[in-house]
């Protein structure tokens, strides 16, 4: 079965501060269809471990589900800044922490964006600078231990579950054995 959809157009409008492409394609069908998809680019997520063992959290208030979560840092980052290094300015901008950063691999948002995020360990972090943000942002930086970090990413209340669980498996923390049970 061809599975495949053929894009025949795509066209860029913004919606308040948000990019979309339009999108038309043909089915496997033969048929038409018309999509939006929220043109994002490029993320970086830092999971970042601080040299007594603790994952760096910043809380800050978030409009879609319009409450406060404590993620892990990162933001969205330019078409052409280098993933890396934008995820080094990214921790230290949301922390005032430096490490050591290893890359772990790149995941989707959704089915629906061309979001790529770029997911990154930062070993052996350490304090470097104060926090200054300006009239726009306002984070704040907690340090959670191992087991609250497990507990707080199984509540499923943060928008990068993705990189925590790719992180704690990138680090050997948690292994899927072949009943696909969680350890």
């Amino acid at each position: 079965m061809d599975l495949e959809w053929k894009k025949i157009e795509e066209n860029s409008f913004k919606a308040g501060y948000k990019r979309f492409l339009k999108r038309a394609f043909h089915l496997p069908s033969g048929e038409r269809r018309d999509v939006d998809v929220k043109d994002v680019g490029k993320a970086v997520c830092i999971f970042a471990l601080t040299v007594t063992g603790n994952i760096l959290m910043t809380r800050q208030y978030r409009p879609g589900p319009e409450r406060i979560l404590t993620e892990l840092p990162g933001d969205f980052i330019g078409f052409d800044e280098v993933p890396l290094e934008a995820a080094k300015e990214k921790l230290l901008e949301e922390t005032g922490y430096d490490g050591d950063l290893e890359f772990v691999c790149t995941s989707l948002n959704d089915a629906y964006s061309n979001m790529i995020r770029y997911n990154y360990v930062a070993r052996n972090c350490v304090k470097k600078t104060d926090l200054h943000f300006d009239n726009v942002k306002f984070v704040e930086v907690e340090e959670m231990s191992l087991k609250n970090f497990v507990q707080h990413l199984r509540s499923g209340e943060m928008t990068n579950l993705d990189t925590g669980y790719l992180a704690l498996d990138f680090l050997g923390i948690f292994k899927f054995d072949d009943k696909k049970n969680l350890h």
